[in-house]
């Protein structure tokens, strides 16, 4: 083998790879033996010293007794003085009048006639009104249908005027009796009515 051809093997790809192999393994051992001949050094403790007396400092601990804080009492506060000019006033204390309720309805009378008492002349009054009018009234008491006997009573909430003659003032009491109506099944009146003045 040349020379030259020897040169030119390490130019190849395979020569550059086999070259850099053996370069690293060189260098590898170099670096085994260099830190195999170094004698290894353990840390040694130096003891601390002040600067300024360069003596070694002395690590003292200092306990204490713990004290119980107790707060100052708090300081009582002066009480107000009036000031000289001061005028006492006396207020009396404001009385509300609870307001007065309203008076109760008058209650309903009834005027029962019976056969015994007797007979005696009625006369009719010059007041009248026409047949068939209308009289807007408000019950008082429900009328049940399971008791059918019980009075239809009301009030008549409007005056009731003819020929400018008031005939019924508002307030009159109406009585009437409950009956059933079969072919609406609902709660009917009679045909008469009974009509209380207030006075």
């Amino acid at each position: 083998m040349t020379p030259r051809s020897f040169i030119g093997f390490f130019r190849t790809r395979t020569g550059k790879l086999l070259l850099f192999g053996a370069v690293l393994a060189f260098g590898l051992f170099l670096y085994s033996q260099t830190r195999a001949g170094t004698p290894r050094t353990e840390p040694v403790s130096v003891p601390a010293t002040d600067p300024a007396t360069n003596k070694p400092q002395v690590i003292e601990t200092v306990q204490r007794g713990l004290q119980v804080f107790q707060p100052p009492p708090p300081k009582p506060e002066p009480p107000p003085q009036p000031p000289a000019s001061e005028t006492r006033v006396s207020v009396e204390p404001l009385q509300i009048k609870a307001p007065e309720p309203p008076p109760p309805p008058p209650p309903i009378s009834l005027f029962a006639e019976s056969a015994s008492q007797a007979p005696e002349t009625k006369s009719l009054s010059p007041d009248f009104a026409p047949f068939g009018r209308l009289i807007s009234c408000e019950t008082v008491i429900t009328v049940d249908s399971s008791a059918i006997q019980t009075p239809i009573i009301g009030l008549i909430t409007e005056d009731v005027y003819h020929a400018g003659r008031l005939i019924i003032p508002a307030g009159t009491e109406v009585h009437g009796t409950a009956a059933t109506d079969r072919k609406r099944e609902r709660l009917a009146s009679g045909n008469a009515w009974t009509l209380v003045w207030q006075t």
